[in-house]
């Protein structure tokens, strides 16, 4: 499990959130904004895809503590789509999904727009 975890103190007892379920949270809510074509990652993450790994966190990064977030996201957009608008609506929908499913407070979300895709 992740070295970075949302730790929550409750009447009976912990609620603890793993870094990779608030990345996990973040790339779904990513991908369901139209214009997206595809998350990009590091060369490390483009290996473990390959070996079938990690796949649901590639261009996904989190920064968690205590009970803030900060999360950065490389995406692949498709031609034509307004890269301001798509990004704005990345944006919004992590924003609101984490905060909604972790109770964590998302004080950024960094967009790295990485590539296009052009669609014959």
């Amino acid at each position: 499990m992740s070295s970075n975890m949302f730790v929550e103190e409750k009447e009976y007892g912990e609620i603890r959130i793993s870094d990779e379920v608030v990345k996990t949270i973040a790339r779904l809510a990513a991908d369901n904004v139209k214009g997206v074509y595809s998350m990009t990652g590091s060369i490390s993450e483009d290996v473990n895809e390959k070996l079938g790994r990690k796949k649901l966190l590639k261009g996904v990064k989190t920064k968690v503590d205590a009970d803030k977030a900060v999360i950065s996201l490389n995406i692949k957009i498709n031609y034509g789509y307004k890269i301001p608008q798509v990004s704005y609506e990345i944006q919004e929908r992590v924003k609101s999904s984490v905060e909604n499913m972790t109770n964590l407070t998302v004080e950024a979300v960094d967009v790295y727009i990485q590539g296009i895709n052009f669609v014959e």
